[in-house]
């Protein structure tokens, strides 16, 4: 007999039919923040929701994610009050193909690596104070000095879940606001995570 060839299209078929999700994704938001980065005042809501299904091999089950985030800034005279939290939860399949919720990270519960805590349901609040630096340099819209405490965890099962369990984690930061992005020179630490330093591009 002649033998198959196998071609890729075959490979994608296969791996279609053994794992698969489709669903409907929802997202609101309400943005009234000045400034989108080292924001002085407003606030800002977001929440998302997907329903859907999952198909592993012949096996169909119902599956499902909740997110929800709000902003709220403050600023007096010099010193800026940034307050955050961040929910959210999902059905609790030990073989997602939508990856878990994940902490670590610069001001994603600092002290720890990128990813290093992750489950099917997580929890992460943060107060960031930060204050303009006199100092400003072209092409940047100012310095800021700054500091974070936060608090979140994130859990497998929801039978798990509770507030006993949070992690803790902090940052002290010199931080710009530039024509490329912002950009962060930190110290982080986390009593059950590290201490290090960061050089960070980017939005947290």
């Amino acid at each position: 007999t002649t033998p198959r060839i196998l071609r890729l299209s075959d490979i994608r078929r296969a791996i279609s039919e053994v794992r698969d999700e489709a669903g409907l994704r929802m997202r609101a938001v309400s943005d009234q923040l000045d400034y989108a980065i080292f924001p002085q005042d407003g606030y800002r809501a977001e929440a998302e929701l997907m329903v859907g299904r999952r198909r592993l091999g012949r096996v169909s089950e119902e599956m499902y994610r909740v997110s929800a985030e709000g902003t709220w800034v403050h600023t007096a005279g010099r010193h800026t009050l940034n307050l955050y939290a961040r929910s959210a939860l999902s059905d609790e399949s030990p073989n997602p193909l939508v990856g878990r919720f994940t902490l670590g990270g610069f001001h994603n519960l600092s002290g720890y690596a990128p990813e290093q805590v992750n489950g099917n349901h997580m929890l992460l609040l943060r107060a960031t104070w930060y204050m303009r630096l006199n100092q400003q340099v072209a092409l940047t819209r100012g310095f800021f000095f700054g500091a974070t405490l936060e608090s979140g965890n994130a859990w497998l099962q929801r039978a798990e879940v509770s507030l006993r369990d949070l992690r803790l984690g902090s940052s002290l930061f010199v931080g710009a606001d530039t024509g490329l992005g912002p950009m962060y020179l930190g110290l982080t630490y986390a009593p059950r995570g590290n201490a290090g330093l960061v050089f960070f591009i980017g939005r947290p």
